[in-house]
């Protein structure tokens, strides 16, 4: 079963009353819809459920399977513009910024080689953000709890996940970095004491230094949550450096870093 017109703005107006912006909504019912309306302008390649483009969130219905894991796409392209812009202008900023410094430490290293990494930003920024809707208990409340655990539970697998991270968090990280950094999330809200665990685990040797940086990059973006918006440099700053680190993981066979 997949949402109907009337839940996607019944859904989009409840996180309009927890995140206010100035954000239009379109819904469609199917690809087709999309592509018939937008043209050349409709994503290329596999259709996303919802996605973002100059000041309106597209809603495509048949890609979202029920309200909870409506409710938090939704949430999660609005939240976008109101937390983290790096998946816009910044983003481009962000990764040639990266190549450049990186080229300059290792001049042995060509722009070629280092533009397969342009997706990490998205990796990244999508675990910050839904790391930041998930922990900050105005929105968590305002959307509702359950809610929101559900949606997370159907996109992200986060209780498997969770498990395997208690049990080896490099392996899990390895295996999927987007999906264990969710797990990572899930752990601090509802397990902090496994939570305190892991992270006393990935910050020690054996783990890989480069994961140590990654993570501790990321949790730093979720507890400070809009540094994009309020100190672009200095996002630039920590960002250019776990960009390094992911470049590492992903020469090291790390899934889903970019």
């Amino acid at each position: 079963m997949t949402i109907d017109e009337a839940t996607a703005r019944d859904i989009f107006r409840k996180v309009m009353s927890v995140m206010p912006t100035q954000i239009l909504m379109k819904s469609y019912a199917d690809e087709d819809e999309v592509r018939a309306d937008l043209g050349s302008f409709a994503p290329q390649g596999q259709m996303p459920p919802a996605f973002f483009s100059a000041g309106v969130l597209y809603v495509v219905r048949n890609q979202i399977t029920d309200r909870d894991a409506g409710l938090v796409i939704i949430a999660h392209e609005v939240g976008h513009q109101l937390y983290d812009p790096g998946n816009i202008i910044a983003a481009v900023v962000l990764f040639n910024l990266w190549k450049f410094d990186y080229i300059r430490r290792h001049t042995s290293i060509t722009e070629g080689q280092l533009q397969h990494m342009i997706g990490g930003q998205n990796i990244y920024s999508d675990i910050v953000l839904n790391r930041v809707i998930w922990k900050t208990p105005r929105i968590r409340d305002g959307l509702g709890n359950d809610e929101v655990r559900q949606g997370f539970m159907a996109l992200y697998e986060s209780i498997k996940f969770s498990r395997e991270l208690k049990n080896n968090p490099e392996q899990t990280f390895k295996r999927g970095f987007l999906a264990a950094g969710m797990a990572l999330g899930y752990l601090e809200i509802y397990e902090p004491a496994e939570f305190s665990r892991v992270m006393t685990i990935l910050k020690n040797p054996p783990t890989t230094p480069a994961l140590t940086k990654a993570v501790e990059i990321i949790n730093l973006l979720v507890n400070e949550m809009d540094m994009a918006v309020k100190n672009l440099q200095r996002y630039y700053d920590v960002t250019v450096e776990l960009f390094d680190n992911l470049y590492e993981l992903d020469k090291l066979g790390f899934v889903q870093v970019r």
